[in-house]
Protein backbone atom coordinates (compact mmCIF):
# COMPACT_ATOMS: atom_id res chain seq x y z
CA UNK A 1 0.00 0.00 0.00
CA UNK A 2 1.74 3.33 -1.28
CA UNK A 3 0.64 6.57 0.65
CA UNK A 4 0.96 9.51 -0.63
CA UNK A 5 1.15 12.68 1.66
CA UNK A 6 1.11 16.25 0.03
CA UNK A 7 -0.55 19.85 1.08
CA UNK A 8 -4.03 20.30 0.18
CA UNK A 9 -5.21 22.39 -2.51
CA UNK A 10 -8.62 23.60 -2.85
CA UNK A 11 -9.91 21.24 -4.78
CA UNK A 12 -9.77 18.70 -2.19
CA UNK A 13 -11.86 20.60 0.76
CA UNK A 14 -14.95 19.36 -0.02
CA UNK A 15 -13.85 15.87 0.15
CA UNK A 16 -11.68 16.60 3.44
CA UNK A 17 -14.64 18.26 4.86
CA UNK A 18 -16.67 15.25 4.14
CA UNK A 19 -14.21 12.61 5.80
CA UNK A 20 -14.27 15.05 8.43
CA UNK A 21 -18.25 14.49 8.97
CA UNK A 22 -17.80 10.91 8.77
CA UNK A 23 -15.93 10.21 11.03
CA UNK A 24 -16.98 12.34 13.90
CA UNK A 25 -20.36 11.17 13.71
CA UNK A 26 -18.93 7.72 15.25
CA UNK A 27 -17.54 6.79 18.35
CA UNK A 28 -16.73 8.33 21.32
CA UNK A 29 -17.31 11.53 19.60
CA UNK A 30 -20.77 11.43 18.04
CA UNK A 31 -20.78 14.97 16.69
CA UNK A 32 -23.49 15.87 14.44
CA UNK A 33 -21.45 18.44 11.91
CA UNK A 34 -23.41 19.10 8.99
CA UNK A 35 -21.05 19.05 5.67
CA UNK A 36 -21.88 22.83 5.18
CA UNK A 37 -20.79 23.84 8.73
CA UNK A 38 -17.91 21.46 8.03
CA UNK A 39 -16.77 23.11 4.98
CA UNK A 40 -16.46 26.07 6.81
CA UNK A 41 -14.53 24.91 9.94
CA UNK A 42 -11.68 23.11 6.93
CA UNK A 43 -11.60 26.36 5.31
CA UNK A 44 -10.83 28.35 7.89
CA UNK A 45 -8.14 25.87 8.77
CA UNK A 46 -7.04 25.84 5.04
CA UNK A 47 -6.97 30.08 4.99
CA UNK A 48 -4.88 30.05 8.42
CA UNK A 49 -3.11 26.69 8.70
CA UNK A 50 -1.60 23.86 7.05
CA UNK A 51 -3.69 20.65 5.96
CA UNK A 52 -2.16 17.66 4.34
CA UNK A 53 -3.97 14.73 3.08
CA UNK A 54 -3.32 11.31 2.79
CA UNK A 55 -4.09 10.14 -0.94
CA UNK A 56 -4.45 6.17 -1.40
CA UNK A 57 -6.13 5.22 -5.28
CA UNK A 58 -6.63 8.73 -5.86
CA UNK A 59 -8.54 9.05 -2.76
CA UNK A 60 -8.22 11.18 0.52
CA UNK A 61 -7.78 8.34 3.25
CA UNK A 62 -6.88 10.86 5.79
CA UNK A 63 -5.80 14.46 6.87
CA UNK A 64 -3.90 16.52 9.46
CA UNK A 65 -4.34 19.86 10.66
CA UNK A 66 -1.29 22.18 11.72
CA UNK A 67 -1.11 25.40 13.26
CA UNK A 68 1.91 27.00 13.65
CA UNK A 69 1.81 28.48 17.52
CA UNK A 70 4.20 31.24 18.99
CA UNK A 71 5.57 30.37 22.47
CA UNK A 72 7.81 32.59 24.70
CA UNK A 73 10.52 29.46 24.21
CA UNK A 74 10.45 28.64 20.56
CA UNK A 75 7.40 27.90 18.00
CA UNK A 76 4.94 24.90 18.78
CA UNK A 77 2.75 23.08 16.18
CA UNK A 78 -0.51 22.31 17.34
CA UNK A 79 -2.31 19.32 15.61
CA UNK A 80 -5.82 20.56 15.33
CA UNK A 81 -7.16 17.80 13.81
CA UNK A 82 -5.65 13.94 12.69
CA UNK A 83 -8.86 11.91 10.80
CA UNK A 84 -8.36 8.91 8.99
CA UNK A 85 -11.16 7.04 7.12
CA UNK A 86 -11.90 4.04 9.60
CA UNK A 87 -11.61 1.90 6.79
CA UNK A 88 -7.99 2.67 6.36
CA UNK A 89 -7.14 3.22 10.20
CA UNK A 90 -4.69 0.57 11.56
CA UNK A 91 -2.96 0.89 7.93
CA UNK A 92 -0.25 3.43 8.54
CA UNK A 93 -2.37 6.22 7.08
CA UNK A 94 -2.30 8.12 10.62
CA UNK A 95 1.42 7.04 11.75
CA UNK A 96 2.54 8.52 8.18
CA UNK A 97 0.57 12.00 8.32
CA UNK A 98 1.99 12.20 11.95
CA UNK A 99 5.52 11.15 11.09
CA UNK A 100 5.35 13.65 7.34
CA UNK A 101 4.08 16.16 9.82
CA UNK A 102 6.56 16.10 12.43
CA UNK A 103 9.65 15.51 9.52
CA UNK A 104 8.05 18.73 7.51
CA UNK A 105 8.37 21.35 11.39
CA UNK A 106 11.41 19.12 12.81
CA UNK A 107 14.13 22.09 12.81
CA UNK A 108 11.65 25.01 12.63
CA UNK A 109 9.62 24.14 15.82
CA UNK A 110 10.37 22.57 19.73
CA UNK A 111 7.37 21.04 20.26
CA UNK A 112 4.12 19.37 18.61
CA UNK A 113 1.22 19.07 20.78
CA UNK A 114 -2.75 18.36 20.79
CA UNK A 115 -5.81 17.69 22.41
CA UNK A 116 -7.00 13.97 22.74
CA UNK A 117 -10.29 12.51 24.31
CA UNK A 118 -8.69 10.24 26.55
CA UNK A 119 -11.41 7.50 25.88
CA UNK A 120 -10.94 7.55 21.91
CA UNK A 121 -8.57 5.03 20.27
CA UNK A 122 -6.48 8.04 19.15
CA UNK A 123 -5.54 8.25 22.61
CA UNK A 124 -3.26 5.21 22.59
CA UNK A 125 -2.59 5.91 19.31
CA UNK A 126 -0.66 9.08 19.98
CA UNK A 127 1.09 7.32 23.30
CA UNK A 128 2.21 5.14 21.02
CA UNK A 129 3.91 7.37 18.42
CA UNK A 130 5.87 9.14 22.32
CA UNK A 131 2.90 11.82 22.89
CA UNK A 132 2.79 12.41 26.65
CA UNK A 133 0.17 13.89 28.92
CA UNK A 134 1.03 17.34 29.56
CA UNK A 135 0.57 19.87 32.80
CA UNK A 136 -2.14 21.39 30.73
CA UNK A 137 -5.39 20.83 31.08
CA UNK A 138 -8.16 21.49 28.89
CA UNK A 139 -10.91 23.63 30.58
CA UNK A 140 -14.46 24.69 29.24
CA UNK A 141 -17.43 26.82 30.76
CA UNK A 142 -20.80 26.56 29.05
CA UNK A 143 -22.54 29.80 27.91
CA UNK A 144 -25.65 30.52 29.38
Amino acid sequence: MKIKIRKAVNNDLMGIANLFVEEFAKRPYNEKWGVERALKKIKRYYKNDKIYVAILNKQIVGFVIASLQIWDKGDKILIEELVVNSKYQNMGVGTSLMRFLEKVYARKVVEFYLFSDKKSRAFKFYKNLGYKNSSFVWMAKKNG
